[in-house]
């Protein structure tokens, strides 16, 4: 079960790289890294805020999940890489 819950980074860092130039992408990669450092501090800081306000962690998840659907719904709308 473990494996299953990262198998999806070896396509999701090729994305950058298929679709934008070297330089571009090198900086692509490190704002997904910048991003995804903010959202490890900001996503359980919400949690525990929504908790304390409510009394409840279904409000937390619920935004996160929404969080989740939208950067799925996000990357479905990625451009097509060039063609050769």
């Amino acid at each position: 079960m473990v494996g299953l819950n990262v198998a999806f980074l070896p396509s999701f860092w090729a994305i950058p790289t298929e679709i934008l130039s070297n330089s571009t992408a090198a900086a692509a990669v490190g704002m997904i890294n910048a991003v995804g450092s903010v959202a490890g501090f900001a996503g359980p800081y919400a949690i525990g805020y929504l908790h304390s306000r409510t009394g409840s962690f279904s409000y937390g998840w619920a935004l996160m999940m929404v969080a989740a659907l939208a950067g799925g719904m996000l990357i479905l709308r990625a451009p097509e890489p060039p063609g050769p």
